[in-house]
């Protein structure tokens, strides 16, 4: 299987761990970093079957999301904390280094994913993440949280794409409509079958809370900022990217390595998951 890896949540959640295990800026920890950083990218490609992978990482400059809307995740701040800059960006560097990830600018990586994903007609590819925003890509998933793989369908990923449209994000710092969560998104789309049904179920959400000329405006504006890119834009061309074999053998499978890191309760392993 072709796996596709959204690896900004992979730098947050290692980066992160280090941080809560206290490991300073000796060579044995930097080892150690590194040794967990390549036995977790072991355990994904294995768990999801991989034959050969491809991940991608965002850059460092905005994106077309923060160009059109300022607000688009404010609420985080201008700069990186320093755990983030030492160990995410350790992190980062082995990904890109010896694994092969590619850094993105412009888009996000989950923009990246699901281009290359539509790019091969959602056949033999598997998207590995963490990621709830990739659920509106249909296709096989591997959620290396569970180790479970499942199988979205195209109606599956449109309900998700329009869930996330009433919702909006809190973590991204997009409103939606005020006072709709998960629960009572899916309660207006559970009338729908289709793409379409769920688009217009939306809009009309919209409408009934804004009135009808601004609640087309905001709901455009929430589905151009929920939505992920699909086919090639902002200047990314999937052609130009390609799968690197799996030559390698894991010497420690299901390990259980995500479960580990994340065992210790503490608001900043938040950050793997935005």
């Amino acid at each position: 299987m072709k796996v596709i890896c959204d690896a900004d949540s992979i730098s947050f959640l290692l980066g992160w761990s280090f941080k809560t295990q206290n490991l300073d800026q000796s060579p044995e920890s930097y080892t150690k970093a590194i040794q967990i950083t390549d036995q977790f990218i072991s355990d994904i490609l294995v768990g999801a079957k991989a034959t050969e992978y491809m991940g991608f990482l965002g850059g460092v400059h905005p994106t077309f999301r923060h160009l059109s809307n300022h607000e688009y995740k404010a609420n985080r701040g201008l700069t990186k904390p320093d755990w983030y800059n030492q160990w995410a960006g350790l992190v980062n560097l082995r990904l890109k280094n010896y694994w092969k990830f590619n850094y993105i600018e412009g888009i996000e990586a989950e923009d990246a994913v699901s281009m290359i994903a539509h790019h091969y007609n959602y056949k033999d590819t598997v998207i590995a993440h963490i990621d709830k925003d990739l659920m509106q890509i249909p296709g096989l998933h591997y959620n290396y949280s569970t180790q479970e793989a499942n199988l979205v369908s195209s109606t599956e990923a449109a309900r998700s794409l329009y869930k996330q449209v009433l919702m909006g994000d809190t973590t991204d710092n997009l409103p939606g409509i005020p006072g709709i969560g998960k629960k009572k998104a899916l309660v207006i789309l559970s009338n729908g079958n289709n793409s379409t049904d769920f688009m217009m179920l939306a809009l009309d959400a919209f409408i009934k809370h804004f009135g009808e000329r601004e609640g087309i405006i905001k709901f455009t504006e929430s589905y151009g900022m929920v939505k992920l890119l699909d086919v090639p834009a902002i200047g990314f061309d999937p052609g130009i990217y390609n799968f690197i074999p799996c030559n390698f053998s894991s010497q420690v499978d299901n390990s259980n390595l995500f479960l580990n890191l994340t065992s210790t309760p503490d608001d900043g392993s938040q950050h793997a998951f935005q």
